[in-house]
């Protein structure tokens, strides 16, 4: 039997291996209370642990945000990763190969090969850094620490010097990689004859790049040279394991520092050296986006590590039209935004160098946030001083303004904007109010016939799919009072129920045998707590289990009667008036 392309065995033999407060140590620091472990939850802010793992259960529980799940769906979270990747990660630490299938052939191979690739990156990586440090390559040496970046960050951040066409093929040669390897992992570029290869970063300071599990994935090379012809940043090619729009910029050192922290915010600069210059200072919690907007990808590893955004992109119109848009992007994944404006365009790395630390810190904790930064943009890309000018300035704060759902929040910015445009500021608030309402009534029109269809749910259906979800409730938390009668079935009205009660699933197994949306849709079933005391939550079970029981006698009795089996009416009506006298149920199940 398989389980999204892999054999069930393999999927329980992973899952055995991976015991969840093991892998959960990995990323939090865990305090025992009896069979439980707690923590202040990972994935909201928090201050006293409501964050609990179940050592018996192996399944964790957030009581404060509700976010729970099994060993693969932490991995998951934790990780910014696919079902699969997170398989993938918890087989590789436990020792247990992959098995290829019929299912998952072509992925695996896919999987085989970016491994390779990843190897090939690594040993250029080790060859590179090995390379500045040779007395021949001292120029580059001292170019960097004339930078302000010492041994030190040159070992952390895996810093090297190319000083030759074919140095790197060979040396990767010598450990087996072959050329057209080379070729696929952006290392090296071949010449037009298309016989020879050459190394794509020659003569350029390489910045290693690590994907969130510390595998190289490429570089970003730096010249030397003064010379307007020749590009100063080179990027590795893209890959198959290199995407300039989903890297961020030394996570995987930024990870180590963090290690156990809950950090309620991350830093976002937009070059590696500015990345460098602030962890020099003591900023940890600082990523680089490589000089792109930031992606809805950026936003999915950022959110691991914060709920807060700082955005210190460059003060020219490229980057403060990226720091627009990364604003929308980061918003719409749940993140708060804040912007850092540094003074006179400078960057981080300039402003680091002149500045201090302290300094630094001051300009954080006076970061605007990303409505009054979408604000100042709009002011400073209109002209005011003329009517059309403002009547377009008018016209985008307000569509601006209608997003914004709080209107007390609306109404702090509204002196500020009505003063810019010299109108009375009941005038702009009445404006933006129609605009909201306009929004509001569209919302509502398209909502009416979801409400009708709520409404006129029948009782019966009700009843039924309460009775369906605590009987479920019951066999995901493996409760001792779950029993099942002999000789009775159950048809559930619910298919996703039906599912869960047909394979017996538990807590930690939904998260690998479920697809998100199921997930999604039985995700209030996954808390703990019922509220009731354990002969309560019993008898409930109970109570609901045999009116499934009796409901699916009565579907049954319709399909005979309308079939015209008079004698399979009379055994169904019989079963259910002795079910009927033995627990008289259906007004309790029925208020439930």
């Amino acid at each position: 039997m398989q389980h999204k392309g892999y054999p069930t065995e393999f999927i329980d033999q992973v899952r055995n291996a991976s015991n969840i407060v093991d892998i959960a140590r990995n990323y939090l620091p865990l305090r025992q209370k009896g069979q439980d472990f707690w923590a202040c939850c990972p994935f909201h802010s928090e201050k006293t642990p409501s964050f609990a793992i179940s050592a018996p259960k192996q399944f964790y529980y957030c009581y404060g945000c509700h976010e729970s799940g099994n060993v693969f769906r932490l991995v998951m979270k934790m990780e910014n990763l696919s079902w699969h990747e997170a398989v993938e990660l918890l087989a590789k630490r436990a020792n247990i190969a992959i098995p290829q299938t019929e299912d998952n052939s072509v992925w695996l191979k896919a999987r085989q090969k970016r491994d390779r690739l990843h190897e090939a990156l690594g040993l250029a990586r080790d060859f590179y850094c090995r390379n500045l440090f040779l007395p021949q390559n001292k120029m580059a040496l001292d170019y960097l620490h004339g930078r302000g970046i010492d041994d030190v960050l040159i070992k952390q951040f895996h810093i090297g010097y190319s000083d030759s066409w074919q140095g790197v093929v060979d040396a990767l040669k010598q450990h087996g990689i072959s050329e057209q390897t080379m070729c696929d992992a952006g290392i090296v570029a071949r010449r037009d004859d298309g016989k020879r290869v050459w190394d794509a970063q020659f003569e350029r300071i390489t910045f290693s790049i690590h994907d969130v599990y510390g595998n190289c994935i490429g570089f970003t090379g730096r010249t030397m040279k003064k010379d307007d012809n020749i590009a100063k940043y080179k990027n590795t090619a893209e890959t198959a394991v290199f995407n300039k729009s989903n890297i961020v910029y030394g996570v995987d050192v930024m990870k180590e520092l963090s290690r156990g922290k809950h950090t309620n915010g991350l830093i976002v600069v937009e070059g590696n050296v500015d990345e460098i210059a602030m962890i020099k200072h003591g900023f940890v919690n600082t990523v680089a986006c490589m000089g792109t907007a930031l992606t809805k990808f950026h936003a999915g590893v950022m959110k691991r590590f914060g709920e807060v955004v700082y955005l210190c992109l460059d003060g020219d119109n490229a980057g403060q039209h990226a720091t627009l848009k990364s604003i929308d992007t980061l918003q719409e994944a749940g993140l708060t935004v804040k912007v850092i404006i540094l003074p006179n365009g400078q960057d981080p790395d300039e402003f680091l160098t002149a500045n201090g630390a302290e300094a630094m810190q001051k300009m954080i904790d006076t970061s605007i946030g990303g409505l009054e930064f979408k604000l100042d943009y709009i002011k400073k890309h209109n002209n005011l001083n003329d009517k059309v000018g403002k009547t377009t300035y008018l016209n985008q704060v307000v569509d601006l303004m209608a997003t914004i759902p709080n209107p007390a929040e609306r109404a702090l910015y509204l002196k500020e904007i009505a003063d810019t445009l010299g109108i009375d500021k009941e005038d702009l608030k009445n404006t933006i109010d129609m605009k909201v309402k306009s929004k509001e009534v569209k919302n509502t029109i398209s909502g009416i016939s979801k409400l009708h269809n709520n409404h006129n749910m029948s009782k019966t259906q009700n009843s039924t799919n309460n009775a369906e979800r605590i009987v479920v409730e019951g066999i995901l938390h493996e409760q001792p009072f779950v029993k099942f009668d002999a000789g009775y079935e159950i048809e559930f009205t619910n298919p996703l129920y039906k599912k869960i009660f047909n394979e017996n699933l538990k807590l930690n197994e939904i998260d690998d045998k479920l697809d998100e949306k199921e997930l999604q849709a039985i995700a209030p079933l996954r808390e703990i707590n019922t509220g009731l005391t354990a002969e309560e939550q019993a008898k409930n079970w109970r109570d609901c289990y045999q009116w499934l029981i009796k409901e699916s006698l009565e579907r049954k009795k319709k399909i005979a009667l309308h079939e015209g089996n008079l004698k399979e009416v009379m055994r169904l009506s019989a079963v259910i008036n002795q079910l009927k006298n033995a627990n008289p149920i259906k007004q309790k199940v029925e208020d439930k």
